[in-house]
């Protein structure tokens, strides 16, 4: 049985409970006394201190809320933090809470928008420490709020405007091009039609500039680095459309303080400024030589020297006319800067409007380029712009034909991005018209001069050589037929009566049910070399090279194999073509769509290193996309990834030694591009290559011929 405690014991131990009541009252007193001490600091504070305990709920809020968020301290205390914020705010904050408040780590740096008392958006930049409990649990935060709208607001502003003037560098008319020391390209606003600007980052700048211009390219590009002045030159280098073009570049240092770390480039293509300098050097020379003759004429002739010099005035004034002419127009050439609403409308218009529409920038305010178009091009510009609406994304040429303030009708090409505000949101575009009326003109007769060059004389040979022995076949062979007809009885009646007989090497009974299929043959081959000479005729046929043929794809191909079926029979015994059903016609160049499927068939044959392996094409409409697909794949002898990555940079071939010049290819896929298309090779050595070209389906155009 426990023993009593005697009473002495029992005092001892009442006075000890007393002490310790007293010593936790004496605690309890400072710790309030130090509470409301850091309650007064932190009501004096310039930033929002809050409490918030583990369920999110606040327990203090500084005086400094009421001048940030509108709520009086009193206001904030007891609600969740969650009721100041917008709900997928709340949803972002309580996340990140619960993250720290189950690892009970401190924090800083977390940014999150509360709502102000009358509903407009505070940003906070956060930082909070854990407080603890006597026993060391964790029963809240101690929180400090920075208001950072107005740094938040200036960043957006500052990321805003330097998004624009992004956009304005990369629609500039001239091409701008960072190099660095080693002359490799760091930076370019645009690039050749058929070349990706990922394909030029980093390369030799020289790789497109000819080789007889390299040495004084690289001469004003070392002055630059070593003196920091800055350069020109004129030099001929890669064009548009894979040909030579001339090319005028001002070249300029960038410093990183006294250091020139790289150069900046501006280069302007001068090809047409050249081309009628040298029409008018022509000129001026054919001039100075016959004013030589009129001279030495005129030292003869007495008699004739007020009419020659009269003349020679005459020659003298029509060729200053000319080169004012010639200079008036290369100094015309401009473009104009634009920004249209979301509706089409103009909202800027740079001051080349005059040069180019007639127009003052002011009064193309609040119009739209539609009301410039005839109705057809309104409608195919309206679609493209509600195509670029329902997908916002950059297009790098639009070609259409607008009508001048003077009534002139002329072309311009049109590259734009998309604009988008704070939010995201599509509100219209930005980019830049140029009058191409003449390069178009010039590429056009340029086009067609240089096919009828290849095709002219093959085309007028084969007609004259094959059409007149074609022509006495397909008039002899139903005279055979016709023979053949009216001596098969008498055949018949004489084998009837004295037995079978020979002709050649065959009997008649063999021979009397072959005779009339070779000959049907016979016919049937003519007419069909015939039709292939016709189909030659029609390549070769003089055309415009705009989009407005009503395109049928599978007759394309069709006409593209009848045309190379020679190749084909030669290069393979195993050749298919799949034409897919349902497939709509769309607005393009039945043309040139000839020259790519030929360009594409000719690389699949020349690809196999025998007859039996193979090549099929496929042609197909997918209907979800919207899409017309031209599939054409070969068993090759295929690509490795160097030379895939190469493949469509003109000049470049892998059958140099075959004659190949390395720009089927590049113009190709130019041609894919002038059709808003796209073209994709996938190829393993060894095995082969497909190559897929994708074209979007014209509806309009379809619905028409329905």
């Amino acid at each position: 049985m426990a023993r009593k405690p005697t009473y002495e014991e029992l005092k001892q131990r009442v006075k000890a409970l007393e002490n310790e009541a007293a010593e936790r009252i004496r605690v309890e007193n400072a710790l309030r006394v130090r509470k409301e001490k850091y309650h007064a600091l932190m009501d004096a504070a310039s930033d929002c201190i809050t409490e918030v305990n583990l369920e999110g709920v606040y327990t203090y809020a500084n005086p400094k809320v009421r001048d940030v968020l509108g709520y009086l301290s009193e206001e904030m205390v007891g609600r969740h933090l969650s009721d100041f914020m917008s709900q997928s705010e709340a949803r972002r904050t309580i996340k990140f809470y619960e993250k720290i408040t189950e690892a009970g780590m401190g924090f800083s740096g977390f940014v999150c928008t509360h709502l102000h008392k009358d509903g407009h958006d505070v940003v906070f930049e956060i930082n909070g420490a854990p407080y603890f409990d006597a026993s060391g649990k964790i029963v809240g935060y101690w929180v400090l709020e920075r208001n950072i709208t107005k740094r938040v607001q200036a960043e957006e502003a500052l990321k805003k405007s330097e998004e624009k003037w992004r956009s304005l560098v990369e629609n500039a008319p001239n091409m701008i091009i960072i190099l660095d020391r080693k002359g490799r390209i760091q930076f370019i606003n645009r690039t050749l039609l058929f070349i990706e600007e990922e394909d030029v980052i980093g390369k030799d700048h020289l790789d497109y500039v000819h080789p007889e211009c390299h040495k004084i390219v690289r001469q004003t590009i070392n002055e630059v680095f070593s003196t920091g002045g800055s350069g020109r030159y004129i030099i001929r280098g890669l064009g548009p459309n894979g040909n030579i073009a001339w090319y005028e570049t001002t070249v300029g240092p960038l410093r990183n303080k006294d250091d020139v770390f790289a150069v900046l480039l501006i280069t302007t293509d001068i090809t047409e400024r050249i081309e009628s300098e040298e029409a008018l050097r022509r000129a001026k020379e054919e001039t100075e030589k016959k004013v030589r003759e009129r001279t030495a004429e005129l030292l003869e002739a007495n008699k004739a020297l007020q009419t020659e010099i009269a003349e020679r005035r005459r020659v003298e004034e029509s060729l200053q006319e000319s080169e004012q002419r010639f200079r008036s127009l290369v100094e015309a050439t401009s473009d104009m800067v634009w920004e249209l609403d979301i509706n089409g409308s103009y909202s800027y218009v740079s001051s080349k409007s005059r040069e180019l529409f007639g127009y003052e920038p002011e009064e193309l305010l609040g119009i739209s380029p539609f009301d410039f178009m005839t109705e057809d091009e309104k409608a195919r510009a309206y679609g493209f712009l509600k195509e670029i609406r329902d997908n916002p994304r950059a297009f790098p040429s639009y070609v259409s034909t607008v009508t001048h303030k003077n009534g002139r009708r002329i072309i311009v090409e049109t590259r734009g991005v998309p604009v988008f505000d704070p939010n995201g949101n599509h509100v219209g575009l930005r980019g830049v018209d140029r009058d191409i009326t003449e390069r178009v003109r010039s590429q056009e007769n340029m086009f067609q001069a240089a096919k009828m060059v290849s095709l002219g004389t093959l085309v007028s040979g084969v007609a004259h050589e094959i059409n007149n022995p074609i022509t006495s076949i397909m008039l002899n062979s139903p005279i055979i037929q016709k023979i053949w007809d009216d001596i098969s009885p008498v055949l018949n009646e004489h084998c009837k009566k004295n037995g079978d007989i020979r002709i050649g090497s065959a009997t008649y009974t063999q021979l009397k049910d072959r005779v009339p299929v070779l000959l049907s043959n016979i016919t049937e081959g003519a007419k069909r070399v015939k039709r292939i000479v016709d189909d030659l005729k029609n390549f070769a046929r003089q055309r415009p090279s705009d989009l407005t043929d009503n395109v049928d794809i599978n007759e394309v191909i069709r006409k593209a194999v009848l045309l190379v079926s020679n190749l084909i029979k030669k290069s393979t015994s195993y050749f298919t073509v799949e034409y897919g059903a349902g497939i709509p016609k769309f607005t393009g160049n039945s043309q040139r769509l000839e020259q790519v499927a030929l360009n594409l068939i000719i690389n699949a044959c020349e690809s196999l290193p025998d007859k039996e392996r193979s090549v099929s094409i496929n042609t197909a409409f997918d209907s979800n996309s919207g899409n017309i697909i031209i599939s054409v794949g070969d068993q090759g002898e295929g690509m490795g990834p160097e030379v895939l990555e190469r493949i469509g940079d003109p000049f470049f071939t892998t059958k140099r030694d075959m004659g190949g010049t390395g720009l089927g290819l590049a113009i190709s896929t130019k041609i894919i591009k002038d059709h808003g298309g796209s073209v994709k090779f996938e190829s393993t050595p060894g095995k082969g290559t497909t190559v897929t070209v994708t074209f979007p389906a014209d509806q309009r155009a379809a619905g028409q011929e329905q």
